[in-house]
């Protein structure tokens, strides 16, 4: 390569979000399992964003929080014996924990079945890592026949790992073959969706977006603390163009004299015979800081009305320095909203799947509970004088605007994120 093509640089600009990443399953004629994303990644995205943008795994570990509570119970002392042990190393309510966590997570959840020698009732149940299974394609009828496991897909593609991790089969669950290699099943439920028939979308898929630009902010402010020397300053040397290495060794002694938080408000002193061969040093204008604050308050306001969650007080996230107790009415009114309308649905809706393991078990009409937690003590003592019912109803005939504009808020589900 010739000297003058050392010295050309390119600036590319890249995409930042695909749409396409939202699709949802392919069915891959040289596959026997169906793609859950066009890479068969689409779990892992979700995780990325559950682990990279606070208030979005925030948001998700409050609902499951709030969702298993204080965990199952039983009226029945057959069934609350039977609660101590899904199977030999864990209670159902360790299994509870984990599949509400996938619930809130991707919209569905999994488990593994283990049916007794006899065939006619369960044995034990496994809780199964939702993001670890892939369906099989439908038969004739309609119907998934077995689902694929693997612990790590995306090492699957790997040459060198991809026997360690070659996908196992593993029959859905159907009470009616229950011996043989159909005494382990998988029962896989997710919540239906219109145009979906192989994998779910989070309930919160409409902030996505708004959860990946968080992600990717947080990353930006990062990186820009860590690398302080850009892209605050451009920097022109005017004493000819020195060959490749020169360049490369003069980059990394920038770099390590002037990046980095550490090397924050240090100074640059040059030497130079003519005002001709001084180098240039020309500040770039960055973004200032009112519009990345306004940007968080967006992103916040978006991300949880996706959770559902009309309050940031629920998560513990108060504005200006009103303190928590100061805002007790609306924490009331704002959890009474939230147990209703979020958690509520949700621990209805792993209860049917959980009194049907129990069915199977052998257990006739189970009605197992999850028992709620209360809400911090001095609350709970408000809520008993007070129901919530009544402070929204004085609230309401009092002429008071802004707590008729909070409560109209909460109950329509829009989060009360303060300018």
């Amino acid at each position: 390569m010739s000297k003058k093509q050392d010295n050309k640089y390119a600036f590319n600009v890249y995409g930042y979000y695909n749409p396409e990443t939202q699709l949802n399953y392919y069915e891959s004629t040289g596959k026997e399992w169906v793609y859950w994303g066009p890479d068969n990644a689409y779990p892992n995205r979700i995780l990325e964003l559950y682990n990279g943008s606070a208030i979005n795994h925030t948001c998700i570990l409050a609902k499951v929080d709030a969702i298993v509570g204080e965990g199952l119970y039983s009226d029945n002392l057959v069934e609350n014996a039977r609660l101590k042990r899904a199977n030999p190393t864990e209670t159902w309510d360790e299994i509870l924990s984990k599949i509400a966590l996938d619930y809130e997570l991707f919209n569905g959840f999994a488990l593994n079945v283990v049916w007794n020698n006899a065939g006619d009732k369960i044995a034990n149940v496994y809780h199964v890592d939702f993001s670890s299974l892939r369906s099989g394609k439908k038969n004739e009828e309609n119907e998934v026949e077995e689902y694929w496991y693997t612990p790590r897909w995306d090492l699957y593609t790997n040459v060198s790992r991809k026997k360690q991790y070659k996908p196992i089969s593993y029959p859905a669950f159907n009470p009616e073959e229950t011996r043989g290699e159909g005494a382990s099943q998988i029962y896989y439920f997710y919540e239906y969706s219109p145009g979906l028939e192989y994998y779910p979308l989070p309930a919160y898929v409409g902030s996505l977006n708004d959860i990946e630009i968080d992600r990717e902010l947080s990353l930006f402010h990062a990186a820009n603390l860590n690398n302080g020397l850009t892209p605050s300053m451009f920097i022109s040397m005017k004493n000819g163009i020195p060959d490749s290495e020169t360049q490369q060794r003069l980059y990394r002694e920038f770099q390590e004299s002037y990046s980095g938080s550490g090397n924050a408000g240090r100074f640059f002193l040059t030497f130079s015979e003519t005002p001709e061969t001084a180098p240039d040093i020309t500040p770039l204008q960055l973004t200032n800081d009112t519009y990345y604050i306004q940007l968080e308050q967006r992103l916040s306001s978006r991300i949880l009305t996706g959770h559902r969650i009309s309050s940031p007080l629920l998560l513990g996230i108060r504005e200006g320095s009103s303190g928590l107790g100061s805002n007790s009415q609306e924490i009331l009114l704002a959890y009474n909203h939230f147990i209703n309308t979020v958690v509520g649905p949700s621990q209805d809706t792993i209860l049917k799947q959980i009194n049907k393991m129990f069915r199977f078990m052998g257990i006739e009409d189970p009605n197992i509970e999850i028992e709620n937690k209360a809400l911090l003590d001095e609350d709970v003592i408000l809520m008993q004088e007070t129901p919530t019912e009544k402070v929204v109803e004085e609230e309401a005939s009092s002429e008071n605007p802004l707590m008729d504009d909070l409560k109209s808020r909460i109950l329509a589900g829009i989060p009360d994120i303060k300018k």
